[in-house]
């Protein structure tokens, strides 16, 4: 059973060959001329930008959404969602993607984003700048698995140290635990298992002497709350940082307040 739509479609498309032929009959000298000069003009569908939909990251425990659409005009527009922050959602003034680097600004916040995306068209790696200071930022689409570690296991002294990535998945480390007896004057009984993560210097040749910060405040621990500070990533630059939450804060056996 067909649509009226569906019908005048069906008698439309029945109609155009009889009234093609028609018109050849009866002027045939004008169809031939109409026959070789029409020209026609196909609208092809432009291709979306592979940055383009939603994108998810974290910046320390903030979730957030970036969205990115083209424009009318054929660039890009975008929005920014903070999840846990009642869902605000800010416009982002600027957007560009060129040879898969990611540059968007948002005045309002005096905000900006750099980033490169993965050959796997899933993540961008890259930084967000604001107020003066740069943190690592990776946006990587919904559902989708964060790429291979780039660091390889290895054996510091006694420790053990594995790949791992802080718990917003925006930088890499290689983490371990370390057994202290939870009594040192006796040296027996009860073990505490000390959570150490290594921040590899960025320099090819790294200082021999690492930087070992430790985090202060009831039960923060160092893995936690340093990676994102501003000092550590500067030093970070020519040595290694150790960080290592103390007994009883993070994850070396927590005590909560």
């Amino acid at each position: 059973m067909k649509t009226r739509w569906e019908s005048c479609v069906f008698f439309l498309l029945m109609l155009l060959p009889g009234l093609w032929l028609m018109t050849s009959t009866l002027w045939p000298a004008e169809t031939t001329v109409f026959a070789h000069s029409r020209t026609f003009a196909v609208l092809l569908p432009q291709a979306s930008s592979p940055v383009t939909g939603e994108w998810q990251g974290m910046v320390t425990r903030l979730h957030l959404k970036v969205n990115i659409d083209s424009g009318a005009d054929g660039g890009l527009t975008g929005k920014l969602t903070s999840v846990d922050q009642g869902n605000i959602t800010i416009p982002i003034d600027t957007v560009t993607f060129t040879n898969n680097s990611l540059h968007f600004e948002m005045k309002s916040i005096a905000a900006t984003y750099d980033g490169k995306m993965h050959e796997n068209k899933m993540e961008i790696e890259g930084t967000w700048q604001q107020g003066g200071h740069t943190i690592p930022l990776v946006l990587r689409r919904p559902g989708a698995s964060a790429t291979a570690f780039t660091l390889k296991p290895t054996t510091m002294g006694r420790v053990a140290l594995t790949p791992c990535r802080t718990t917003d998945g925006n930088t890499e480390g290689l983490c371990g635990k370390y057994e202290v007896f939870e009594n040192r004057e006796s040296k027996s009984g009860r073990k505490i298992a000390l959570n150490i993560m290594v921040l590899p210097a960025a320099a090819a040749k790294a200082e021999p002497d690492p930087f070992v910060p430790l985090a202060g405040g009831p039960g923060q621990g160092a893995v936690d709350a340093l990676p994102l500070a501003g000092f550590v990533s500067k030093i970070r630059q020519h040595r290694d940082v150790v960080l290592v939450d103390q007994r009883g804060t993070g994850e070396s056996n927590p005590l909560p307040c």
